[in-house]
């Protein structure tokens, strides 16, 4: 009994001597950090808990962060546009008066000014995780914001030479991401995602048809452009959606999505035949249809 009692006695001076140690150690740290100029969380000789009295500051915005991935600029550029676009269509149609008027105009920014310019920052961000190279980035990706303002601006201009301007600054932002994510897919090799730079080459092509069409005062033709776009940016959204599943089962263990790689194939086979189709054939029911919505401020052949 004696050797049970001494030895809790020798635990307990033990245990205690080891607490004032590890004490004055943490007394010491505080003390120390005191004088760097950072108060000490725990005073010592204080079991009371004090606020720091500085604080980390936050990291300075970055030009060349905001410029590191496609989707930054882009989506913003893309939703900021999107908001102004339809409040001077609704508040302010009398400023459509550049080379695109009325429901051109309208019809051809919501189409490529803004869905078409996130589908874009999307691809641009997720050509990067695919690959393992960011495709457009840098002074290459303030190049492409550059170009996408230049025409924004440009369509709103009444003089004809602002027109030119406009459409070569658009056709010039999409074969620059063009150019950059076929750089990236065929120097990482990765054939799955082959086709996507042809994609965004189509969404170009498809957006000077309709611009060119705007020139001539054809409703007909202008609405098969429209069409056309409609169809290559449905076939862009499907491309993206078949990567929907992937995303989520990697964000979430355990998860398992039927991929259907076979429809999704179907899908775009049939998206890729509807374009043809469609710019194979006349819709004279589209421009009767067009000039039906078209207001005073609308459609006006030059």
């Amino acid at each position: 009994m004696r050797c049970r009692v001494s030895s809790w006695r020798q635990c307990t001076r033990a245990f205690a001597s080891a607490t004032t140690t590890w004490t004055s150690a943490h007394a010491t740290i505080d003390v120390a950090d005191g004088a760097c100029g950072v108060a000490p969380a725990i005073a010592p000789g204080s079991d009371r808990l004090k606020e720091p009295t500085t604080h980390s500051s936050l990291p300075a915005p970055s030009l060349s962060a905001f410029l590191g991935l496609g989707f930054r600029p882009l989506y913003l550029a893309g939703t900021a546009w999107a908001l102004i676009a339809i409040a001077i269509w609704i508040f302010a149609p009398q400023l459509l008066t550049g080379s695109l008027q009325g429901i051109a105009w309208h019809a051809h920014e919501m189409l490529w000014g803004f869905i078409a310019t996130i589908a874009v920052g999307f691809l641009m961000t997720a050509g990067a995780n695919w690959t393992g190279i960011n495709p457009l980035h840098g002074g290459a990706l303030a190049v492409a914001c550059g170009l996408w303002l230049i025409a924004r601006a440009a369509f709103l201009i009444s003089a004809d030479g602002a027109f030119w301007v406009g459409f070569a600054a658009e056709l010039g932002f999409f074969v620059l991401a063009a150019l950059a994510m076929m750089r990236a897919v065929y120097r990482a090799r990765n054939a799955r995602n082959y086709a996507v730079p042809w994609l965004i080459i189509g969404l170009g092509v498809a957006d000077a048809l309709y611009l060119l069409s705007t020139r001539g005062g054809d409703y007909a033709l202008l609405m098969q452009r429209f069409n056309a776009g409609l169809l290559m940016m449905a076939m862009v959204a499907l491309l993206i959606a078949r990567r929907v599943p992937f995303f989520a089962m990697n964000a979430l263990s355990g998860l398992k999505i039927p991929l259907q790689t076979r429809m999704g194939q179907v899908q775009l086979g049939a998206c890729a035949a509807a374009i043809v189709c469609v710019l194979l054939t006349s819709h004279p029911f589209n421009g009767f249809l067009l000039m039906s919505y078209s207001s005073p401020a609308g459609f006006a052949p030059d």
